[in-house]
């Protein structure tokens, strides 16, 4: 239909919950009016009532007409009415019934006379209608009752908002508000650190240093589980835009060359797609690589606490993503989400119903990630279960021919399985072809990862 949803929060739980529901919702089915072209454009078919005016009543001449060819037979029968009721009844004083009393010529002649008198006033009805205008309600659409309509595909946008500022205060301010955003991420990462998505397991950071690198901004120290202290490196992404692949490459190789960390940590609000979490090999042991997605109200100063409570950085874990060849088709089976624990230093896997919803990019070509199938998997399958029969009772609609019949329209219980679960269908594939899968975790972290088929 074209019709556009939107969603005032813009946080990513709030924006990935507008997708979701998007992407399970049912809506009606309005008939169109051009039904041999299907082209919305020319829009639907709409409800319709008269417009009846004083104006259209006082100016139909054809009121005067019926009402005097009805008089010719109500005037004589009104008579005959006061005669056997000895009543002396103007047309508007008549009563609706007669007295039990009466003879039985007298209630059957009663009962004529008011039958009569309701034919008039609809044929004046009709005239009315016939000769006024009419309204057509637009918010009224005819619905199809026999069709169910689901979303197609729809892009997430956002509008920028401009401001002016004077050109001699842009290079100024530029650099001062970069400075104040570096000290607002020091200080959370100092009192809440970074968590890993997990309840209460968070690496709390002693103390923050700047770092006069272009690729490492910053390095940092907290405490292992056996309270050793550790060192990290961090690399700041642009406060408006995605951390690009290039960037992450030369962060690598600096914090390889350094080779005294044992992490380094990528901190952006949005990443390219392929950009992994990574185990890197230095000269001396590995390192990791994590990505950690920050919180957006770290743009605005004043708007998170300062305690062990605010989730201003959370690692986004790697999904676990496996690709199952067969010939010349293939399709993918999300494993899990493995998460890096600085604490433990360890890789561990996180429970697989934290995943929200994922979604698969069977034809990736490295710069857009095209939804072709969507999946669920997160929370109670009970509530798929509530959508799934939600969609089959509208599916069963009663027909306008036979009130006894009913739709019968099978929905393909395997589909269903597959939509909710971890597997995708089978798609086509052939050497050197990317897939690209996309998590979506409960808490509205987005991961993606790459896979090229051999």
């Amino acid at each position: 239909m074209g019709r556009r949803w939107i969603t005032t929060d813009t946080s990513r739980i709030a924006l990935n919950i507008a997708k979701q529901r998007l992407m399970t919702a049912t809506l009606p089915y309005y008939k169109l009016h051009d039904e041999k072209t299907k082209d919305i454009r020319q829009g639907f078919e709409y409800k319709t009532v008269p417009h009846v005016t004083l104006k259209a009543i006082a100016n139909n001449e054809e009121i005067d007409t019926i009402h005097a060819k009805w008089q010719k037979q109500l005037e004589p029968m009104l008579a005959e009415l006061n005669k056997l009721h000895q009543q002396n009844w103007q047309e508007w004083e008549v009563p609706r019934e007669s007295d039990k009393k009466g003879s039985k010529k007298a209630q059957d002649l009663l009962a004529n006379w008011w039958q009569l008198k309701q034919q008039r006033q609809q044929e004046m009805d009709a005239s009315i209608a016939n000769n006024s205008g009419s309204e057509t309600l637009y918010d009224q659409p005819f619905e199809d009752k026999k069709k169910l309509r689901v979303a197609g595909p729809f892009t997430v946008e956002t509008l920028q908002s401009f401001e002016p500022i004077n050109p001699e205060n842009v290079e100024a301010e530029k650099q001062q508000d970069n400075s104040t955003f570096e000290e607002r991420i020091f200080a959370h990462l100092k009192s809440a650190g970074v968590k890993n998505g997990i309840k209460n397991e968070q690496a709390v950071f002693i103390r923050v240093e700047h770092l006069a690198d272009s690729s490492l901004h910053a390095e940092g120290f907290y405490q292992d589980a056996n309270e050793n202290e550790k060192k990290a490196y961090f690399h700041i992404g642009p406060k408006f835009g995605t951390v690009s692949k290039q960037a992450v490459n030369q962060a690598i190789k600096a914090c390889r060359q350094r080779g005294d960390a044992d992490w380094l940590i990528i901190l952006g609000f949005s990443f390219e797609s392929d950009i992994s979490n990574q185990n890197i090999t230095k000269s001396i042991g590995t390192f990791e690589v994590t990505k950690v997605r920050m919180h957006d109200d770290l743009l605005q100063s004043g708007l998170l606490k300062k305690d062990k409570k605010a989730a201003s950085f959370i690692t986004i874990g790697e999904p676990d993503v496996k690709l199952h060849q067969q010939g010349e088709e293939a399709y993918v089976e999300i494993q899990g989400l493995d998460i890096y624990d600085p604490i433990k230093d360890i890789v561990k896997a996180r429970n697989i119903e934290d995943i929200a919803y994922w979604m698969v990019d069977t034809d990736y070509d490295d710069s857009n990630f095209v939804v072709r199938q969507v999946f669920f998997c997160g929370g109670k399958k009970d509530d798929f279960k509530k959508w799934q029969k939600g969609l089959e009772n509208l599916a069963k609609t009663k027909t306008k021919r036979n009130v006894e019949r009913t739709l019968k329209i099978e929905i393909d219980e395997e589909a269903f399985d597959n939509l909710y679960g971890f597997k995708s269908h089978s798609f086509a594939i052939k050497p050197g072809q990317k897939i690209a899968v996309r998590v979506i975790s409960q808490f509205g972290e987005e991961s993606t990862k790459v896979i090229v088929a051999i």
